[in-house]
C-alpha cells in the first residue's frame, strides 16, 4: 500500500487470511498520527477487507495504523493492526 496526503480513490486492503464470503459486514479503522481513530464501512473480497479513500480521509502524513473488523456470524472480530507510512504531498497541483 502506498498512500500520499490527499489521496482519493486509493483502496486500502487488509488480508485476513481466511475466506470472507460469508461476512455480514466489515469495517476499517483508520488512525492518523496523534489523531482519534475513524471508523469506515468497508467491503470484503476473498480474504480481504477493503476500503477506498474519499476526500478528506488522508490529510496527515506520518505513520498510520489500519485495522479491519468483520462479522462472520458465529465470529466477530478484528484483524491485527497494520502500520504504514502516509507520505507528504510535495505541492498541491490542483490549485
Amino acid at each position: 500500500m502506498s498512500l500520499v496526503v490527499g489521496d482519493v480513490g486509493t483502496t486500502i486492503s487488509l488480508d485476513v487470511g481466511q475466506d470472507l464470503t460469508a461476512a455480514g459486514s466489515a469495517k476499517m479503522v483508520l488512525m492518523a498520527p496523534g489523531e482519534d481513530p475513524v471508523i469506515k464501512t468497508a467491503t470484503t473480497s476473498g480474504q480481504l477487507i477493503r476500503y477506498t479513500t474519499v476526500e478528506g480521509d488522508i490529510e496527515v502524513d506520518g505513520r498510520w495504523v489500519f485495522q479491519g473488523w468483520v462479522d462472520l456470524g458465529a465470529w466477530k472480530g478484528y484483524t491485527r493492526p497494520v502500520y504504514d507510512t502516509v507520505y507528504p504531498r510535495l505541492a498541491d497541483v490542483t490549485a
